[in-house]
C-alpha cells in the first residue's frame, strides 16, 4: 500500500503538483477510475466487504426512531427560552435582525456570501436564537440562498 502511494505521489510531482492535477482533471480522473474499479472488485467477490458482499444480515432489523418527548423537558426547555428572550435588549435583537435582513437581500451572488457573516455576528451577539436569524432569511429571500 505504502509503495502504491509513493507511486501516486510520484505521478502528481511529476504532473506538475496537486494543484495542477486539480485544475487539468486528472486527480478527479484517477479517483473516478479507482472508484469504478473497487465497486467492479466488490460486485465480483474479489474484494470483500464484510456486510456489503459478505456475511451480510439478511432480515432487516427494526430500529425504532430515538425520541424524546416529555412534557416536563418540552417545559424546561421552553422556560429557558422565556428567560433568555426576556434578558436581552430587544432593540438591539430587533435591529441586529434588520441588518441581517438587510445583508441578505443584497446577497444576490455565491461571490457575496461575506455580506451575510458580520451581520449574522452582531445578530449572536445581540442574543438572537439561531431560529429568528434563519426567519429573517428566509423571509427576505424566500427560502433562495443565491442566484445562479
Amino acid at each position: 500500500m505504502e509503495e502504491e502511494s509513493e507511486k501516486v505521489r510520484a505521478e502528481i510531482e511529476s504532473k506538475g503538483g496537486y494543484f495542477e492535477c486539480i485544475k487539468n482533471g486528472w486527480l478527479r480522473q484517477l479517483l473516478e477510475k479507482q472508484s469504478i474499479k473497487w465497486r467492479q472488485e466488490v460486485d465480483s467477490g474479489e474484494r470483500i466487504v464484510v456486510g456489503l458482499n459478505k456475511f451480510k444480515i439478511e432480515e432487516k432489523e427494526e430500529v425504532p426512531a430515538f425520541t424524546i418527548y416529555q412534557p416536563e423537558i418540552e417545559a424546561e426547555i421552553t422556560g429557558r427560552l422565556k428567560k433568555w428572550r426576556a434578558n436581552r435588549n430587544n432593540t438591539e435583537v430587533k435591529d441586529s435582525l434588520e441588518r441581517v435582513k438587510e445583508a441578505m437581500s443584497n446577497y444576490d451572488t455565491v461571490e457575496k456570501a461575506g455580506i451575510l457573516m458580520p451581520a449574522l455576528i452582531d445578530a449572536a451577539r445581540a442574543k438572537c436564537t439561531l431560529g429568528e436569524m434563519m426567519e429573517a432569511i428566509v423571509e427576505t429571500s424566500g427560502g433562495r440562498i443565491y442566484s445562479t
